[in-house]
């Protein structure tokens, strides 16, 4: 975490946390995106969200179907393709800040190469993620999206691992993120290499 981070943790109150289910880790090894889950936040609550499934036109993996997302061919085969659904998210969004738990996967794995792709830009969105931020902040502690929940909840998690249950997991994480960082600004400062 930067400084700069602390100081959009500090200073957001109108943001998209959003996750993503995929058929495996990297777009640019031929993965696609199959579900996207988007909440918009407002001074810690949820005013809006975005949730669908996308048709990836492959065979979404039995492994990851079975053992992980349990989102099977069948469930997207009527579902508009990423080509469709990508104008309807980049419009849900904005140029609101976006944060995740694993930005560097969910934007840097998937969002940032398709928008490249798809219309040779980049987005000037704010980039935040509560796993970074959990490492600086939460030391001790496992920081897996599961692990930070009941860490800033104490609630069982919710165990389905859909696009929508982790972001309203996650959500619930950067509230409390943003909670501890503006109770305690000036000394997570002063600990941050700039």
């Amino acid at each position: 975490m930067t400084r700069e981070d602390l100081k959009n943790w500090y200073e957001i109150n109108d943001y998209i946390f959003f996750d993503l289910e995929t058929t495996g880790f990297s777009y640019s090894k031929g993965c696609k995106i199959i579900e996207i889950a988007a909440y918009r936040m407002q001074y810690g609550k949820p005013i809006d969200k975005f949730v669908t499934l996308v048709n990836p036109n492959i065979h979404i993996p039995d492994k990851l179907t079975e053992e992980v997302h349990h989102i099977s061919d069948d469930m997207v085969k009527w579902k508009d393709p990423i080509e469709v659904v990508m104008p309807k998210f980049l419009q849900f969004i904005g140029q609101l800040p976006l944060i995740s738990h694993n930005i560097k996967f969910d934007y840097g794995s998937f969002i940032k190469p398709l928008m490249k792709d798809l219309y040779n830009c980049e987005l000037n969105n704010i980039t935040l993620c509560t796993l970074e931020a959990s490492k600086v902040l939460a030391k001790g502690t496992k920081h897996k999206l599961d692990d930070m929940y009941t860490f800033c909840t104490g609630k069982e998690p919710r165990c389905e691992h859909r696009a929508e249950a982790d972001v309203a997991m996650g959500v619930e994480v950067a509230n409390a993120i943003q909670q501890f960082v503006r109770v305690n600004y000036t000394a997570i400062y002063n600990s941050l290499s700039k």
